[in-house]
């Protein structure tokens, strides 16, 4: 019993303040008065023993090949990759050759190459919005910055040539993402443009494949690249993104921290999601909504019209308590 518990401590979300223990501070640059880490001693090499990092908790019950055992590798050169560039000193937090050179590594098939057919948020997210509050969709659609009408959300190809299209959207993207961390604002602020880059790139959904996958990736770069921690391990990181509100995705993130930490605490022998208790605690921070099941039904709808776009479920909680 004893052992039970202390397992259950160290798993259990410990207050932000604690990961002091975990990372010092790094004085030249991002101060810990402001809540940033030293991330020089992360891990550096990628194992498969990490495979919280893309294979979301609530599917942790599943195992390490929830996904299909070929679902690792691609995922692992990524990382790698990363992993070299958040340890290379640079002024540019993030560009669009860096955004290819992080995704390429994904993309498994055919070389990479950008969205050229219909958005499928016009078709797929659009309609589940109408089954949230008002209030709810007004906030998650404040910080996409992009409207349905625009070229890039409308039904139908790009106008243009892919390339041509995406790359000045791309370019923007990373340049208000860079002014919006510049001179250090804190870890709070850090985690919301993240989770703010990481939305309007589901949304404008440049890839023609990997979208989900490039946000994940893109996500622990900059946590590491920020001090913002090592990484994260989130409980839900795909189509729950279209249904939250940045802020609300900010605390996610920022509770994928805490559980990266316990388990990088084992030198992952553990993923902490498998732990019901930690299970149990999620779901008490992040109680599901009361419209959750009229939006699985509208996302379930929306598959059986286009089965190609078979994807996980937004379900997710919305509002912690």
């Amino acid at each position: 019993m004893a052992y039970k518990a202390c397992f259950f401590c160290m798993f259990a979300y410990a207050p932000i303040a604690s990961q002091a223990f975990l990372l010092a501070s790094d004085p030249r640059a991002f101060p810990q008065s402001k809540g940033y880490v030293n991330v020089e001693k992360c891990p550096q090499t990628v194992s498969k023993d990490m495979w919280g990092l893309w294979i979301d908790g609530r599917d942790a019950h599943r195992g390490i090949d929830a996904y299909g055992g070929g679902y690792h590798s691609p995922f692992m050169s990524s990382l790698t990759v990363a992993y070299n560039m958040a340890k290379t000193p640079s002024d540019v937090v993030m560009n669009r050759a860096m955004f290819v050179e992080l995704v390429e590594k994904l993309n498994t098939g055919t070389p990479y190459f950008w969205r050229g057919y219909a958005n499928p948020c016009f078709l797929e997210v659009k309609p589940c919005h109408e089954v949230l509050p008002p209030d709810v969709v007004q906030e998650i659609m404040s910080t996409v910055n992009y409207k349905w009408t625009d070229a890039c959300m409308h039904f139908g190809p790009p106008k243009k040539k892919p390339n041509q299209q995406y790359a000045p959207l791309l370019g923007e993207l990373f340049k208000n993402y860079s002014d919006e961390v510049r001179g250090y604002p804190g870890r709070r602020a850090e985690l919301l443009a993240i989770a703010r880059i990481a939305q309007k790139l589901a949304f404008l959904h440049p890839l023609s494949d990997c979208n989900g996958k490039s946000r994940a990736i893109l996500i622990q770069y900059l946590l590491r690249a920020r001090h913002i921690g090592c990484g994260t391990m989130m409980h839900n990181n795909n189509k729950n993104i279209y249904f939250s509100t940045a802020s609300q995705y900010a605390t996610l993130l920022d509770e994928g921290t805490t559980i990266y930490h316990n388990a990088a605490a084992t030198n992952f022998s553990i993923n902490p999601w498998t732990v019901p208790e930690v299970q149990s605690l999620h779901n008490t921070h992040y109680p599901t909504p009361a419209y959750m099941a009229k939006l699985k039904q509208c996302w379930s709808d929306k598959i059986q019209e286009n089965p190609a776009s078979l994807g996980t479920s937004p379900e997710r909680a919305l509002r912690p308590q």
